[in-house]
């Protein structure tokens, strides 16, 4: 399983979000996000996925005129993250009710990591498992990201996803395969058609978020 909070399989996306947030288990096919498992009884319980990021370093770009966080494209670009976060949580954590994530994430991401995004959950909504806990994972922390490029963006973010209180169980007999993890990930933007739109994202487990 993965999810957002998961690391990503797909280098420019590693965006499941949910089972990739989640955990590579021998009967899901690993995605995006990672998870901690429970301690294996065998080969059947979920395994970690390997937290890294992309081996494609971002391009950096000419240094910024203001403080990039004042910035208002930084802004916008946060305003839009937030909102594709809210309606893939919805979905995941509905027990992946919508067959798809199209139209709902259709206005905030596109490209790659649109791609990865809606191949993520499909598997993740066929692979038996779902998530537990009092709330979704959340952001709990923001940052700019004003010395990166990737594939022609105009602007790029750092995002840190904690979704360590939420379980991952089997929906058939409710037995607990293991947890969410703190997921650090980058996320570049494009302008399409006047609109601003996350393009690429990278994602990889951590202990801490590095964002001051």
């Amino acid at each position: 399983m993965r999810a957002e909070w998961q690391i990503d399989r797909v280098a420019d996306d590693p965006g499941s979000e949910l089972m990739r947030k989640a955990v590579n288990l021998l009967l899901v096919v690993p995605l995006l996000i990672g998870c901690s498992p429970e301690a294996p009884s065998g080969d059947g319980s979920p395994t970690p996925s390997s937290p890294s990021l992309t081996s494609t370093s971002p391009t950096p770009s000419a240094s910024p005129s203001m403080d990039p966080s004042q910035d208002p494209l930084y802004l916008e670009a946060v305003e839009v993250y937030k909102a594709y976060f809210a309606e893939l949580t919805k979905a995941e954590m509905s027990g992946f009710k919508p067959k798809s994530l199209s139209p709902m994430i259709d206005p905030y991401v596109t490209g790659t990591m649109k791609t990865a995004v809606e191949a993520g959950y499909t598997t993740d909504r066929s692979s038996g498992l779902v998530f537990r806990g009092t709330s979704p994972a959340r952001i709990s922390q923001i940052g700019a990201n004003p010395r990166a490029s990737r594939n022609a963006s105009v602007v790029s973010i750092r995002v840190c996803v904690d979704a360590r209180h939420l379980e991952i169980i089997r929906r058939d007999d409710s037995t607990r395969v293991g947890q969410g993890v703190l997921a650090y990930k980058e996320v570049y933007f494009i302008r399409e058609s006047g609109r601003l739109m996350a393009a690429v994202q990278d994602s990889k487990e951590v202990e801490s978020c590095p964002i001051n």
